[in-house]
Formats: C-alpha cells, structure tokens, sequence
C-alpha cells in the first residue's frame, strides 16, 4: 500500500478519517503490513499482504468465497492466459471504456475500478494513463493476488473492500468504472448508487450489467446454463467440483459454439430479414462488435474463454439483468447528464451535480 492511498480512504463504519498506526512494515516504498484506525469511531483495519482489508469485522470473519476461487484459477493459468479476458485484450477493453469518457484525463486524478477482479482492466488503465492514480476495489481475497505484481507501477493502488459500503470518500473520483460487478451484489441500485456517490462534479462513469434477456437475446443460452442446466445453484457447489463440472461442459458445448462462431451472421441477417422479436433491439454493427473477438481465438482458447465466462456465470449467488430505462433512471435520480446506453449492457454519463 502506497501511503498517498491514505488521502482518499474512508472508515466503512462511519466513513471518517483513516490514519496509518506506528509499526508498519514497508519494503521497496509500500507498506506491506499493518494497522489503519479510524480518527472517529477507532475501528481498527489490518494491511495484509501490501492491501489495505477495509472490510468491517463481521466481514472479515465471513468466509468471503465469492470469486476469489474464480481468480485463483486464473492465476493459476487454469483460465485464459494473462493478455486475454472473456475473450477479448483488457487493453481493448479499456480502450472501449476511455472512449466514453466525456473528459480527457487529467494529470493525478483519481480513477476508480469498482471490482476490479483479477486486475487486468485496472493494470491496463494504469499503463494506458501514467499521469493518473488508478485504485481497484475488489471485495474477494484475489485483490491481494493482484497486489503482488503491483509493486513495479507506481501509479496502481488497490484497496479490499465492498462496492455497498465503498471505504473511500465521497466525490473523489473524477472517473469510474465497473463492468460487470455491480449486478452480482443483492441489490444492483443500491451499489450503484454507492459507487456512483465517490464521483465528483463533472464526472465521468462508465458501466456494464446483465442486460433484460429480452432486450438482448444474445445472452439468453448463457443465462440458461445458470437458470436451468445449474438450477441456479451453482454458487453452492464446492469451487472444485464447480471447476471440473464447468470444464466438462463446456467441452460438450464447444462444437455448438464453433458451428455458431461461423453461420451466426447468416442467422442474424435471416432473422432480421424475417422481422423476428427478439432480434428487433440489435443492429449488426452492435452484435459484431460485441462478438468479434470470438473470431480471433483458435480452438484452445475458445475453450478456455468458455470455461471462463461459464464458471464466471453461475459462481456468484447473485445475477441481477436490468432493463435499458430502468438503468438510465438510475442515472438520472443520481444526477446523471448526457446519459447513453447501447444494446448490450453498457452505460456511461457525466455527473453535473453531486446529490
């Protein structure tokens, strides 16, 4: 943990002032173990593993399974390798999230990644912007995987802790992301709303969630694996056995997906020619962005990109899809100007004022 990370941390309990207690352990410049105490209420916080644990203590005791087997296997290298994720370059996913942000980043802002996961995204956003401050908050045991490659990039901070009780202050962040997170908690308008409260005036944030299965029909097969072939328990099965059963799955279901990977544009131009329902939302320039990356991956990778979005499917307990209006209300209740939505699951706005 680098000690600039202190300007912007925030008790969980009472969201008051943070402080480092006497004692730490630092190498290399970061301080790698000890002891945060809020000025306010004296919760204290420990420093494990160079990370800053900012979850409160009934938290801490919890299990806290969540994803953090799902980032295990990944840096175990039992997923995709390290320069792809669901698919697709994390540098081109960043990429995608730069282009719509509204405002050019300025010399060190702050940049929030809000579940950050294995950290791919925010390394690349790191890289991609040296004159900022990017910090990833990530609630499972994985952020501290991340940390330990960290050490060499002097603008990357990682912080432990949960996108519904964020432990940093309000209207810090000039830029936000999240993509794919925020629908995975017990209830998506509530973290949003959370998050969406560390923004400052004239903001930006960008957002991706689970679209309604009718507004995209694209997902529907990948909903039905969790709703129907897991029964929507998968998240109760234990991180092995799920591992192997996803494994198992996915090479049943790979000569469908090779079949689908070519004639699909043949599919989609007959159904759009036949005026069907549910392909009625989506224009090919939208669905071909969205799916291209699959063209590019050989055999081997497209399995393991399968097993990949399929672990990642059923392992959380939560698996929340919204609907386009409802989302950009969302938006416009929290002060939200210039509101855009595409087709697929992806928001972005500007703040203008903060609640």
């Amino acid at each position: 943990m680098k000690k600039s990370l202190l300007s912007i941390l925030a008790c969980p309990r009472c969201e008051g002032e943070i402080e480092l207690k006497p004692g730490e352990t630092i190498k290399n410049g970061e301080v790698i173990s000890g002891s945060l105490q809020c000025l306010n209420c004296g919760l204290g916080l420990p420093i494990i593993e160079g990370v800053p644990c900012m979850l409160l203590p009934e938290q801490q005791q919890q299990e806290l399974e969540g994803f953090t087997s799902q980032w295990q296997y990944r840096f175990s290298g039992k997923f995709e390798g390290a320069s792809s994720l669901y698919g697709s370059n994390p540098e081109d996913r960043i990429e995608h999230i730069l282009a719509k942000f509204v405002c050019p980043i300025q010399p060190n802002e702050w940049i929030l990644d809000a579940g950050c996961g294995s950290a791919e995204m925010t390394f690349a956003m790191a890289q991609k912007n040296p004159q900022a401050q990017i910090v990833g908050l990530e609630l499972s045991k994985a952020v501290r995987l991340a940390a330990r490659q960290a050490g060499s990039v002097a603008n990357i901070h990682f912080v432990q802790g949960d996108v519904m009780n964020p432990p940093l202050k309000k209207t810090t962040f000039r830029k936000i992301y999240s993509m794919g997170v925020l629908h995975h908690t017990s209830n998506t308008k509530t973290a949003f709303e959370h998050v969406a409260s560390l923004l400052s005036n004239y903001g930006d944030m960008v957002i991706w969630l689970y679209p309604d299965p009718l507004e995209s029909p694209a997902n529907i097969p990948y909903y039905a694996v969790r709703d129907v072939v897991f029964m929507g328990m998968g998240h109760k099965i234990p991180s092995e056995l799920r591992f192997w059963s996803i494994r198992t799955y996915s090479l049943a279901i790979l000569p469908l997906i090779i079949v689908a990977r070519f004639f699909w544009k043949y599919f989609f131009d007959f159904g759009q020619k036949m005026d069907w329902f549910l392909l009625q939302n989506h224009s090919f320039e939208e669905i071909n962005e969205a799916t291209s990356f699959w063209e590019k991956l050989d055999l081997l990778e497209t399995y393991q990109t399968i097993c990949f979005w399929l672990f990642d499917d059923i392992t959380p307990e939560f698996q929340f899809r919204h609907k386009k209006q409802e989302v950009i209300q969302w938006f416009q209740e929290n002060k939200f100007d210039e509101v855009h939505a595409d087709n697929i699951g992806t928001y972005w706005g500007k703040r203008l004022v903060n609640n």
